[in-house]
């Protein structure tokens, strides 16, 4: 359940804005036919994890219905005792249990997507889902997919992965195999507004690709349009992208009160409504209500029990907690430092609970057991090494100027490190001081970009605002593309403060000897040509090409480093991320990263043919520790006969 700007639903057409200014529309047919249409929706086959749940399901799909109540759920399909149906109940996710007592506070998914570690994703997705089944939940309204972050100040921003499909991607796969290896429903989530065909394919359907591959048993369409069409009733995203062309085998749920028809939307392949306070009174003996001055009263539900976690996330948060600058010497050394803490997280203030946000807000919000702020675990620090804490600098600017009331922070000498912390959830506080004494060594590294200055996001920097003759129908049109973040930094040459992928350590890396193969035998096809099963054509996921390199700690502290693989593609931006990995290092020692590109990874979308190419042509690999710092670089030739497939050329004209 979600008020924001993200939904599952795709587009495929660029919608244009050729209306008169002073003409506002108040009609919705002014829309028609701006996302085609894609009917009947296709049957699904059950063929294989799917198997013995259709077989269940066709039993009972017919004989069921759904209400909305007041149990503890977002939103609740009731059990059918007679049928043997137990019921659902399904649950806010952004970083554990909705509004739920004896849960954890979860790191966001900033926080993970910034850890760039797929095995904690995993752990988190693993301990939340462990959460929710013990709060009797069965589908966990989460990951998030989209929109990418495409805009800086999105408020949702939080609950995703990052602003790279393929960085997200991996992680919203590896959150979904977690979730339903525990037993609870993945519900993944979601897109909106107008985009065109290629960058629909190649940035945010490519997550959700990753999360049919990876089984996610329910997608949720959202309030908002895509290409003007309501996202729950949009056929070309649901039955043409969904069920059609990735072969998603679950069901579309709505985001609550989403569903603006009836069997329109059914349809477009919305498979379960989920209403919002439609509270159904079934039984009433004797008049028992409404209540009459009770002297006792209890009330019954859902189990309360303990989750296994006790309210206690064993998350390392400071995995995804990025280390910016820092310039004090290295772990080891004797330090006396005055010491400043600012932002989110500085005072015990009343603003948030012991002073500390530990997740953002909204449909996502947990409600806290336990919170470990920095404020405590520095004070705790403070008594046990006898540490001199000096606290507030609200008062006390770095850099005090009468003429102007501002500060300049990060590029002042007196600023010597900066971490950025991404929601780490409930245990904020004992990471983030594992980080300052050196306990741990900070490996989280940026999964979006951070500039010097705000005009230099341009029409990403907020989101669009209902105005002109769209005052009552608000457009947000993705005129730039694919050319999101550092691709568009990359696109127009902007230099970053901070780049994508970028963060420090208390060690140094250094990379060497690229190895680039193509296996022998591998299938080089223009056009994939496999059967489609879940998420997609079998032979788009073939591999082509290995890159191994090897990484070497060069200092003398043990660390793990996220070795990134970008991939420049003929026609396409500069270079796009298409693989990582996070080996533990020790200090002095080499270890080798192992990268396998797929046929996928080196296509781009063919808005004719309707189908990934492969392209014949140079393609430039790149390694190295962020978007900007690529030290290793190497070519890959890929020669492949374009065959054309003229029954398609010839419907097109």
């Amino acid at each position: 359940m979600a008020l924001s700007i993200i939904s599952i639903s795709f587009a495929v057409l660029q919608w244009s804005t050729g209306v008169a200014a002073q003409h506002v529309i108040y009609n919705d047919t002014f829309f028609n036919d701006h996302s085609p249409p894609v009917y009947p929706s296709p049957l699904m086959t059950g063929t294989g994890p799917w198997e013995a749940s259709y077989g269940k399901a066709l039993v009972l799909v017919n004989l069921t219905s759904g209400i909305q109540g007041d149990t503890g759920c977002s939103g609740t399909i009731p059990a059918i005792p007679r049928l043997g149906f137990p019921g659902l109940c399904l649950s806010d996710a952004g970083n554990g249990v909705r509004n739920s007592d004896f849960v954890s506070s979860w790191p966001s998914g900033l926080h993970v997507g910034a850890s760039w570690n797929k095995d904690l994703a995993g752990m988190r997705g693993s301990g939340m889902a462990g959460e929710f089944k013990a709060k009797g939940v069965n589908v966990l309204l989460g990951p998030v997919a989209g929109p990418l972050g495409r805009v800086v100040r999105g408020g949702r921003n939080w609950e995703g992965f990052a602003v790279d499909p393929y960085l997200s991607g991996v992680l919203t796969a590896e959150t979904v195999t977690a979730v339903q290896k525990v037993g609870v429903m993945a519900s993944t989530k979601a897109v909106s507004s107008n985009i065109d065909d290629q960058t629909m394919h190649e940035l945010y359907l490519w997550p959700f690709q990753d999360a049919v591959r990876a089984g996610t048993t329910n997608i949720m369409c959202s309030y908002q349009r895509v290409n003007n069409s309501y996202g729950c009733a949009n056929s070309k995203t649901q039955n043409g992208l969904l069920k059609g062309e990735l072969g998603f085998q679950g069901f579309v749920v709505s985001d609550w009160t989403a569903q603006h028809a009836g069997v329109a939307t059914a349809l477009a392949g919305m498979d379960m409504v989920m209403p919002f306070e439609g509270h159904v009174l079934v039984k009433n003996v004797n008049q028992a209500l409404p209540l009459k001055a009770p002297k006792m009263l209890t009330i019954y539900g859902y189990s309360a029990k303990n989750p296994d976690q006790n309210g206690y996330a064993p998350f390392p948060g400071a995995q995804g907690i990025s280390l910016w600058s820092f310039g004090l010497g290295s772990v080891g050394d004797s330090i006396n430092a005055f010491t400043a803490m600012i932002g989110g997280s500085a005072n015990p203030a009343d603003i948030a609970p012991n002073g500390t946000i530990v997740s953002g807000g909204g449909s996502g919000a947990t409600s806290q057991s336990l919170i470990i702020s920095p404020f405590d675990s520095l004070v705790q620090k403070a008594y046990e090494d006898n540490t001199r804490l000096f606290w507030d600098f609200s008062e006390f600017p770095m850099a005090p100027n009468p003429e102007t009331d501002a500060c300049l922070w990060i590029d002042h000498p007196n600023v010597t490190a900066l971490i950025f912390g991404h929601l780490p959830g409930q245990d904020s506080g004992k990471a983030l001081v594992d980080i300052l004494y050196g306990k741990v060594n900070p490996s989280g590294k940026l999964p979006y970009t951070v500039l010097k200055n705000e005009s230099d996001y341009g029409h990403l920097l907020d989101p669009d605002v209902p105005k002109g003759s769209y005052l009552n129908v608000p457009q947000s049109n993705f005129t730039e593309g694919v050319y999101v973040d550092y691709r568009h930094f990359d696109k127009l040459n902007i230099e970053p403060r901070y780049e994508f992928g970028f963060g420090l350590s208390y060690t140094t890396y250094k990379y060497s000897n690229l190895k680039i193969e193509k296996l022998s035998g591998a299938k080089i096809t223009a056009y994939s040509t496999g059967p489609v099963m879940e998420g997609g054509q079998t032979d788009l996921w073939d591999t082509l090409v290995k890159v191994t390199a090897d990484v070497t700690n060069a200092g003398q502290m043990d660390g793990a480093e996220a070795a990134q693989l970008y991939v420049g593609i003929p026609g396409a931006p500069l270079k796009q991320l298409r693989g990582f990995k996070k080996p533990f290092i020790k200090a002095g020692k080499t270890t080798r990263v192992h990268f396998e590109l797929t046929s996928r990874d080196l296509s781009v979308w063919d808005t004719v043919i309707q189908k990934w190419l492969l392209q014949s042509g140079d393609y430039v690999i790149f390694v190295g520790a962020s978007s900007r710092i690529l030290p290793l670089e190497g070519q890959l030739k890929i020669e492949v006969a374009r065959l054309v497939e003229r029954s398609k050329m010839c419907i097109l004209g």
